[in-house]
């Protein structure tokens, strides 16, 4: 059980394990929406936790296997524990070509093919389905915390590149109890199945929402796609200052 903890604790130190290890979910220093292809007019949006990293690092898009920096606007987003960093090219990329992200150590953290053409439909939802406000134990060592979070059921989506690259946006109320869509959000969010956890549940992944304490947490969530294109806005409102719910790890 030492052992155990000792490779969360590394994992949490961002140390590299290697496969060995006891821990279920593996370093990952940036990771991506998008899975094998994307549309010519893709926004290439990365995470990465900011512990791993003393200076934020610079990304370099080009075209698979060239030296040739495709030239884009760079957005950063902080969110708790991570950054998102869209890179917007500014003229589309070519139709069906490969293409690769790089760090500044010349390391890729992406590859993927562009599409034959634009993508300009926004995927369609009906809108949050339930809220819960829950806790698991937190037994390591399948990277779950310990600590309360959010889950929240999205329902059932669908876009017309691909679902699985699909990620929310999530704003959060400001004091006047009101959510500003003109505003960036918090944060965005890739669901697991047609859910979105908020707070900070992993390990691995670090907490993508800080949550208030001991009050009530509104919420306004969009659909995004790979081309940016946002679907409609669906709100939620969750007591935080109740007992979360005891959940089992899994």
């Amino acid at each position: 059980m030492k052992l155990a903890a000792l490779v969360c604790a590394g994992l949490l130190a961002g140390v590299r394990p290697t496969p060995a290890d006891a821990c279920s979910c593996r370093y990952q220093p940036v990771w991506t929406a998008i899975e094998q292809t994307a549309p010519i007019n893709t926004q290439v949006m990365l995470w990465f936790l900011h512990e791993h990293y003393e200076t934020p690092p610079s990304f370099t898009l080009r075209e698979a296997g060239g030296t040739g920096a495709i030239a884009v606007d760079r957005y950063d987003l902080k969110a708790s524990a991570s950054t998102i960093a869209k890179l917007v090219p500014k003229q589309p990329l070519r139709a069906q070509t490969a293409y690769e992200v790089v760090n500044d150590a010349g390391d890729k953290v992406l590859e993927f093919t562009t599409t034959a053409g634009t993508d300009t439909t926004a995927p369609t939802w009906k809108g949050l389905q339930v809220g819960r406000y829950v806790k698991q134990p937190g037994a390591c060592c399948i990277c779950n915390t310990g600590f309360p979070h959010v889950r929240v059921d999205v329902g059932a989506f669908s876009d017309d590149h691909s679902k699985n690259a699909v990620v929310f946006a999530v704003w959060t109320a400001g004091a006047g109890g009101k959510i500003d869509y003109s505003q960036p959000p918090t944060t965005y969010v890739q669901p697991r199945q047609t859910e979105l956890v908020l707070g900070p549940q992993s390990t691995c992944r670090g907490s993508n929402l800080d949550l208030p304490v001991r009050k009530k947490l509104r919420i306004g969530v969009r659909p995004v796609d790979l081309a940016g294109n946002v679907g409609t806005a669906s709100e939620i409102e969750l007591d935080l200052s109740k007992k979360p719910k005891q959940i089992p790890d899994r």
